[in-house]
């Protein structure tokens, strides 16, 4: 489950649909409950039927990230072409990611990232959304 609060517009998520997990992006917020679209489906869901998706490199490239070349054991990863990037330090260790941009505070984080989360990070830091 995800928080209402967290969510934004554009946000990527799962919604349990039937016993079925689906991938939907967030299209609309209410009071209450987020909607979705996926192609044709849409639908509306309370905050217990909406899951987080775990970021992978799968969701980094579909994202527009890309692996950049790094030193002392650590994987970053750069959104195209801004200042944004995303490190594991510890490349086996993805639940220690600093998020970086220029013109604003370095974000260290110590859980596993979603992809909602990163999304509203990256939007916080960049005033850009991506999805």
């Amino acid at each position: 489950m995800i928080k209402h609060s967290e969510i934004q517009v554009g946000n990527w998520i799962q919604v349990e649909v039937e016993n079925e997990l689906q991938t939907r992006q967030v299209e609309h917020l209410s009071v209450e409950r987020i909607g979705t679209k996926d192609g044709e489906k849409s639908g509306w869901f309370f905050p217990e039927e909406v899951f987080p998706i775990k970021v992978n490199d799968e969701w980094l490239k579909f994202l527009g990230f890309e692996e950049e070349a790094s030193e002392n054991g650590a994987l970053t990863y750069r959104k195209g072409d801004t200042t944004f990037t995303l490190t594991y330090p510890d490349k086996n260790d993805k639940e220690t990611i600093v998020l970086d941009c220029h013109g604003s505070h370095k974000r260290e984080l110590s859980e596993v990232l979603y992809v909602h989360t990163l999304q509203n990070h990256f939007h916080g830091m960049t005033k850009v959304y991506i999805g």
